[in-house]
């Protein structure tokens, strides 16, 4: 949300995203309340829980649940501001959008996102630039828990950014292979 606003103002080389969807879609998907509406912590990290299938999370609630308290008020915080935030008035389809960014914007999700996939590609369409299918890797909201994950993904990530810096204003992920297909 920030890097996108950022983004609109400073026109970079090329926006990467992870686990957000694009900028005309709702913040929440239809029939769910905002996380930021929780009443109490525990609830608000309940929620958050479940919406993301976070494991992790789940132990620590159980096993530290006096630990919620030192990030609670953070979570909150980033859930209220990316809840709020003044999104697109318009979307792709919709007379007079126009694409704000002019540089290729690629979205990275995990598979078992509690974000629909469609929600990844959408970012493209933000961007007069010819941007990358999204990436899509193991795991899910947290994919970045998983070091082999990871290491997949910077190495990509490297590639894109390379590419962008040798290519600028063309086409700049001629060498982007897909996670899957790189080695461990």
């Amino acid at each position: 949300t920030i890097a996108y606003e950022i983004a609109r103002r400073v026109n970079p080389l090329a926006l990467i995203v992870i686990g957000r969807q694009a900028p005309h879609l709702p913040s929440v998907s239809p029939g769910q309340k905002p996380i930021s509406a929780e009443k109490s912590d525990d609830d608000m990290m309940r929620v958050v829980a479940e919406r993301y299938q976070d494991q992790v999370l789940r132990k620590l609630m159980a096993e530290h649940p006096e630990m919620l308290s030192l990030f609670a008020g953070q979570i909150r915080g980033d859930f209220t501001a990316y809840e709020r935030w003044d999104r697109c008035k318009l979307g792709p389809g919709d007379a007079g959008f126009r694409p704000a960014l002019n540089c290729p914007v690629w979205a990275v999700a995990g598979e078992d996102d509690a974000l629909p996939r469609h929600n990844n590609a959408g970012w493209a369409l933000h961007s007069t630039a010819k941007s990358p299918p999204p990436l899509v890797v193991p795991g899910g909201h947290f994919f970045t828990r998983n070091e082999d994950t990871m290491r997949r993904v910077v190495v990509d990530v490297e590639r894109f950014v390379l590419d962008c810096l040798e290519r600028p204003g063309t086409s700049c992920f001629k060498t982007l292979s897909t996670a899957s297909s790189i080695p461990d």
